[in-house]
């Protein structure tokens, strides 16, 4: 997950905090788009479902079935 772009710093400060902080991967361009698109699918399905629990769709007419006529 993230943005796997290279890194691109100026001055020798910034170069070794780069270096220091984070580990030298070797990533394929196309597995890490899959493995985002997959973790975004995901969030989005979660996403989904907490926000049919917490705002239901309403039913019928949006009425109540007290109030019909009204």
């Amino acid at each position: 997950l993230g943005d796997w772009s290279p890194v691109r710093t100026a001055g020798w400060g910034r170069r070794l905090v780069d270096l220091t902080e984070h580990p030298s991967l070797r990533v394929e361009p196309a597995d890490a788009a899959a493995r985002n698109g997959r973790a975004n699918r995901a969030l989005v399905a979660r996403l989904d479902a907490l926000a049919a629990r917490t705002n239901p769709p309403p039913e019928g007419d949006g009425r109540s079935a007290g109030r019909a006529g009204a």
